[in-house]
């Protein structure tokens, strides 16, 4: 189990394991402080929001060695405590298969950013909306993937579905 710790499973020790929650929440962040912004930052919205889906690449590139190391990798397990004494934890891990799904998130996120920015006018209407939500969107899809927990992936699931239907009815 890996909120013991045992062999096959790091636990939220190392730097680059606390990185998951931090990815999530800068994902959730940035993606509301966007759509708070509205159309003060039209198109750019796209580029500032980039960081998030860019940071996840980082961090998978820096990692994927040691989730997968030819098979016998360790999956990057963080353990965030919510309710101790309900027995409730954001427990989040990044396997060979979440990094898989990580990788593509990520990398199409980033794509649909730099294509974002040159499709759309400067002067279109809702632009930081939509970027925010595009972003919060990818925060949510990482927060399913990486989710090791059935109260969390719930959480992150019903997100993706309140943004896409905010996503599809953008004009």
């Amino acid at each position: 189990d890996h909120r013991t710790g045992a062999p096959g499973r790091r636990v939220g020790t190392n730097p680059s394991d606390i990185v998951i929650a931090a990815l999530i929440v800068v994902h959730l962040l940035l993606g509301a402080g966007l759509v708070a912004s509205g159309d003060r930052v039209g198109r750019r919205a796209f580029a500032i929001g980039c960081a998030a889906p860019l940071a996840t690449v980082v961090w998978w590139v820096a990692n994927i060695g040691t989730i997968v190391d030819g098979g016998e990798g360790d999956a990057i397990a963080q353990r965030i405590e919510w309710v101790p004494s309900l027995g409730l934890a954001l427990d989040l891990r990044v396997d060979a298969f979440a990094a898989v799904m990580l990788a593509l998130i990520s990398i199409i996120g980033v794509a649909v950013c730099v294509y974002a920015v040159a499709y759309f006018g400067p002067d279109k209407p809702g632009l930081g909306r939509l970027g925010g939500l595009l972003i919060i969107f990818a925060g949510a899809m990482t927060g399913v993937v990486v989710s090791d927990h059935l109260l969390a992936l719930f959480v992150f699931w019903e997100l993706t579905s309140v943004t896409s239907y905010l996503l599809i009815g953008n004009d």
